[in-house]
């Protein structure tokens, strides 16, 4: 069952709404500036206030930065009595994009957990690649017909990466949301396409 259609089971939920995070190390101030559980992308003001106390690393993770995602994900369930092998409510957090499982104060908590030993990135690179790691999704080449559905959703209208159209083409598409924001650069800068974008 895909993350965007899970319905925790009530014991689930039951679990999910009593749970209290407490993060395990001391979280450095870098990890205390997102307004957001590192579902946003960065704001201008949020990147300029992180590189005060951190150069942030933008790109690929490398092995060690996923064991080490692995390794706190591990962590948590084993602290929170969670199965391991179920993550889709910290996939989602958010129940037909209404009612969210944890509050606001648990899922910056989850995320700083997460984030334990990558200082240098930020919470919503972290979150992101959890997502990646544990979120069946296609990894293949964008086919014609893909391009042509993103092209037909997107063109000519102002979009970000938080537009509600890269969630709903996200579930189309069977892929991310940030592969198919990504996409639909590429394609836009291809294309020549004269759409506004804005980073926020």
């Amino acid at each position: 069952m895909s993350r965007l259609t899970y319905v925790p089971i009530p014991e689930e939920r039951l679990k999910l709404a009593n749970m209290f995070i407490e993060v395990q190390h001391d979280v450095p101030p870098q990890h205390r500036v997102e307004e957001t559980a590192g579902t946003r992308t960065l704001k201008n003001r949020e990147r300029e206030k992180i590189e005060k106390y951190v150069s942030l690393k933008s790109g690929t993770f490398s092995k060690e930065e996923d064991k080490l995602i692995k390794r706190n994900w591990k962590t948590f369930c084993k602290l929170y009595e969670w199965d391991p092998k179920n993550p889709k409510p910290f996939l989602q957090m958010k129940l037909k994009n209404k009612v969210f499982f944890l509050n606001l104060r648990n899922r910056k908590k989850f995320v700083q957990f997460l984030a334990n030993g990558l200082f240098d990135r930020s919470l919503y690179s972290v979150y992101n690649r959890f997502k990646v790691m544990y979120d069946p999704h296609k990894v293949s080449r964008y086919s014609e017909y893909e391009d042509k559905i993103i092209l037909n959703s997107l063109q000519n209208s102002k979009v970000t990466i938080n537009n509600r159209k890269f969630a709903d083409l996200a579930l189309t598409l069977k892929r991310t949301r940030h592969s198919v924001w990504r996409r639909y650069r590429l394609l836009k800068k291809k294309y020549k396409l004269e759409s506004v974008d804005h980073k926020s």
